[in-house]
């Protein structure tokens, strides 16, 4: 039985009401799925950020199609995890061109450099990938085996039908969108991404979970992985059907009301 997803965006209640600020793919080629979240990084100097996660993901899709049965062949898992590393360095450097293709395109204005401090001024004009800097998690599930990468703070479960949740990444303080060291903007960022191999076979469904929110913003981490516990709840409870049928009312209803993050979250499932 093959895997599936479905993903959706919720907004922030005190957000852009026009679209939504990540970004997520789910692409399928015959037996392999590609599951891709791009998310922003809300600061001054990033103020392109929501461009940068859609250019992220399209990258990711892009090189991934092209490489991720090879890599699942290998069964060495150090080698598989160098081979899947140079992938992600290629990620990274066709989201760079893309970036710079945007920038040509699309050159900042003074409403966007008016806002910013000396100090944000002086890292723009060292290097122009600041501004669309954004957290990147891609997942390819190929015959009950998944390898995926992340670079910021998103949270991976995955569950049986007995209820029982496991974690595969939850680490907010290594992981953390708050910090800029990990966003897909930085030098060689391929080197600080975290590297996802494992087998599901013994798993019903699994959730893929990021939020969007301020640089100053503390405990997103936990918020997320409430959200996500609340979802497992309930889907034990309706069955697998209802499930896929209710995601999107679920997320709604058990977001919190006061979150001022977009929430994208992606319900794999077989």
């Amino acid at each position: 039985m093959l895997w599936q997803c479905v993903g959706h965006h919720l907004k922030a209640n005190k957000g852009d009401a026009v679209s939504p600020n990540n970004a997520y793919i789910t692409y399928r080629e015959k037996d392999m799925l590609y599951i891709g979240l791009g998310s922003m990084y809300k600061s001054n100097l990033s103020f392109r950020s929501k461009v940068g996660a859609s250019l992220a993901v399209m990258s990711a899709v892009e090189v991934l199609k092209h490489h991720s049965k090879h890599i699942f062949e290998d069964e060495d898992i150090k080698k598989r995890k160098i081979a899947f590393r140079n992938t992600i360095k290629a990620i990274t450097a066709l989201w760079g061109r893309k970036v710079l293709d945007h920038l040509r395109k699309n050159p900042f204005n003074s409403s966007e450099l008016d806002v910013l401090n000396a100090d944000e001024q002086v890292k723009l004009s060292k290097s122009a990938y600041h501004a669309y800097g954004a957290n990147l998690i891609f997942a390819v599930i190929y015959k009950n085996h998944l390898l995926g990468f992340s670079l910021g703070e998103f949270n991976i479960f995955f569950s049986s039908s007995s209820g029982k949740m496991n974690e595969i990444i939850l680490d907010v303080e290594k992981n953390s969108i708050v910090n800029e060291n990990v966003l897909i903007s930085i030098d060689e960022a391929y080197k600080k991404a975290e590297i996802i191999d494992t087998k599901i076979d013994k798993y019903d469904y699994g959730i893929i979970v990021t939020s969007s929110c301020t640089n100053a913003s503390k405990g997103v981490g936990e918020q997320v992985k409430s959200l996500a516990k609340n979802l497992y709840s309930i889907y034990n409870e309706k069955g697998e059907s209802s499930n896929i049928n209710d995601f999107e009312m679920i997320l709604e209803k058990n977001s919190s009301k006061s979150r001022d993050e977009d929430i994208t979250a992606c319900l794999i499932y077989k």
